[in-house]
């Protein structure tokens, strides 16, 4: 089966959501971000439902007409509400009282198969007690006998076919705007960040300090040279940790770790070059200090790459 139009309209929504900044502040608020999955999920789950009461062959006995009857009618008013609790879920402010086609078609599903013996919600409409007039019952459509509670009888003809198409309508328009709103917000997150380039902050000389820190590792005889190559690169990489931190709050706590590395590695330098400057026996032996020298620099140039990954999304 296809995709629908709601169907793609809740793909490039999902695919909006899971952009790792926008879906960590999501997550912040786990109610908000369970209804917010969960609304996702039903809106495609309830379009499966419809689409397959569209195109399925179903048998004519009674009794299967009316299982499809109460089952496209049920999808459809759970499609609807989490739709607009995926808008809620978003910080949206969305009405169902803007949209009269689908308070008819809830009203239609509430007299013919949720409430029928007894509609009286909302209490601004008269009760009626209904029935569907089973020799109308076909897959298409069915008639509706309501008595209403002054005397009055109303009989009405409901095209299911009609009802399913105008749903998708009024449902694909808010999903549409809804869309737009994610795609508007993303456009001026990156906009806000895409004249900062990280990779100007791990700019080349970079490179250039952390192959001193290896130079002065393997020479052994310029520990003050190594310890100020040092502090300047921790200084710039703690710099690029904040810029991070400002665009991507997912993506800086995945750093932790590395971080975790980068702080071992810088004790354990200055460790070294502080003995060599005090005339003290150094905490490391020469190899292990070669180790961490190179182990530095291969960090550098993993942020470096991170850097140049980061800027290219950034001008997309």
């Amino acid at each position: 089966m296809s995709q629908s139009p709601i169907n793609l309209l809740v793909r490039k929504i999902r695919d909006h959501v899971n952009k790792p900044w926008k879906h960590y502040w999501l997550r912040q608020n786990k109610a908000m971000f369970s209804q917010l999955c969960s609304s996702m999920d039903m809106i495609d789950d309830a379009d499966y439902a419809i689409r397959a009461f569209e195109v399925g062959e179903f048998p004519e006995s009674k009794p299967s007409l009316y299982l499809a009857t109460v089952g496209v009618l049920q999808a459809l008013i759970v499609q609807q509400d989490a739709v607009f609790h995926l808008a809620e879920a978003l910080g949206y402010n969305y009405s169902i009282k803007k949209y009269p086609d689908l308070i008819e078609i809830r009203n239609i599903r509430h007299q013919s198969v949720g409430h029928p013996t007894k509609k009286e919600r909302p209490k601004s409409s008269a009760t009626s007690y209904n029935h569907i007039i089973q020799i109308s019952l076909t897959k298409h459509s069915f008639e509706l006998l309501s008595f209403m509670e002054d005397g009055n009888i109303k009989h009405s003809y409901i095209d299911l076919q009609s009802e399913i198409s105008r749903q998708t309508k009024n449902l694909s328009d808010i999903l549409s705007e809804i869309l737009e709103k994610l795609e508007a917000e993303e456009m001026e997150h990156k906009k806000r960040f895409q004249e900062e380039k990280l990779s100007l902050l791990l700019n080349r000389s970079i490179s250039y300090h952390s192959d001193k820190i290896v130079e002065a590792a393997y020479l052994d005889n310029e520990p003050q040279f190594g310890l100020i190559n040092l502090k300047t690169i921790i200084k710039i990489v703690h710099t690029f940790r904040d810029s991070i931190k400002e665009r991507d709050m997912e993506l800086f706590e995945s750093l932790d770790h590395e971080y975790e590395i980068f702080d071992y590695l810088e004790y354990q330098l200055s460790s070294f070059f502080q003995a060599r400057i005090d005339d003290a026996e150094p905490p490391i032996d020469q190899l292990g200090i070669e180790i961490f020298a190179k182990s530095l620099r291969q960090q550098i140039w993993q942020l470096i790459e991170l850097a140049d990954h980061i800027d290219a999304e950034y001008e997309e």
